[in-house]
């Protein structure tokens, strides 16, 4: 280790990429019903890290990304949605 180098910092338990979170948790993370939660894996958009009595465990980090993925793709569809209607208001005007 060289006068530049700097120890690796420990790791943030509050991270979410350092948590394993039960299906339960990752709902409630999420603000989703935990059958969302399922759906998410039966789609391939959210995959286990592990298990633990039964239960699916999953990176924290990855399902806040799924959530926001999710979340943002119907506010698109609305901005994309209003826009076109401004378009189309714009072309019947002189």
């Amino acid at each position: 280790m060289n006068d530049y180098d700097e120890p690796d910092a420990p790791a943030d338990p509050r991270d979410p990429a350092h948590q394993a979170w039960n299906t339960t948790e990752a709902a409630a993370a999420a603000h989703v019903d935990p059958k969302t939660i399922q759906t998410w894996v039966t789609r391939g958009k959210l995959t286990p890290i592990g298990e633990q009595r039964g239960q699916h465990l999953f990176n924290g980090a990855d399902v806040l990304a799924v959530e926001k993925a999710t979340r943002r793709r119907p506010r698109l569809a609305a901005l994309l949605a209003e826009s076109r209607a401004l378009f189309r208001h714009g072309d019947a005007e002189p």
